[in-house]
């Protein structure tokens, strides 16, 4: 997986809480209802940073910070958080997601090619592009077999490449050839096509599910490829 959906969830309660906790610094003085909002935050950070086994002192900047607002709202002194609680809203949280995506492409079974491509994407929030960049990556990994394929895409690329005397088709055998044939042609045509043509917003689960079938299915066709080069 490159990340999931619990995550996403996990970061969304991030935010809205480090929301919630800004403008109410913003517009109250009452140090109880602060300390009330700023323990949101923090259970919030503690919960994501737990269940990604993340040192918190080590990957954050938020941690300090929610330390030093702690510190002074404890004693009842608003004005010594200073700019922290901005801080934080405009730029911890957004580098503490950062890390979290781009830490999850570190696992050995993710294509690198494709995850220095999609990875940036993915921390930014930018999906729709993220999707795109995954299928031109699946897109050249299909025209490495032969120059022949060269400017070809899609379906097309799919019936040339699977075709019964191709390198591909011989490697993966009948059996599988013919359904990961039929998967690609889909993938092509329902997936790629709909995002390349910006019909809608791609959301984190669409993006789970298409990144994970697309890094798979380019790992095996690489290994296919440098089995029969081979």
């Amino acid at each position: 997986m490159f990340f999931t959906s619990r995550i996403d969830t996990l970061l969304q309660a991030l935010k809205h809480a480090a929301n919630d906790f800004s403008v109410k610094f913003d517009s109250l003085d009452d140090c109880s209802v602060l300390r009330s909002a700023l323990d949101v935050v923090s259970s919030a950070h503690y919960a994501l940073a737990v269940y990604r086994g993340e040192d918190l002192k080590k990957v954050s900047s938020l941690g300090r910070h929610i330390v030093f607002c702690r510190h002074y709202i404890d004693r009842d002194n608003k004005d010594g958080c200073g700019s922290d609680p901005s801080t934080i809203l405009s730029h911890d949280i957004p580098a503490f997601e950062a890390h979290i995506r781009e830490s999850l492409f570190s696992h050995q079974n993710v294509s690198a090619r494709l995850s220095q491509r999609v990875m940036p994407l993915i921390a930014i929030g930018h999906y729709d592009s993220a999707v795109q960049k995954a299928f031109l990556t699946l897109t050249e990994t299909l025209r490495a077999y032969s120059p022949d394929l060269a400017g070809e895409d899609g379906d097309s690329l799919v019936n040339k490449i699977f075709e019964k005397s191709s390198e591909i088709a011989h490697g993966f055998g009948a059996e599988q050839a013919y359904p990961l044939r039929n998967l690609l042609a889909g993938l092509y045509g329902f997936y790629r096509n709909k995002w390349f043509h910006q019909q809608g917003e791609c959301s984190i689960h669409e993006l789970e599910a298409i990144l994970s079938v697309l890094n798979d299915i380019v790992i095996k066709i690489e290994d296919a490829r440098l089995q029969s080069d081979g």
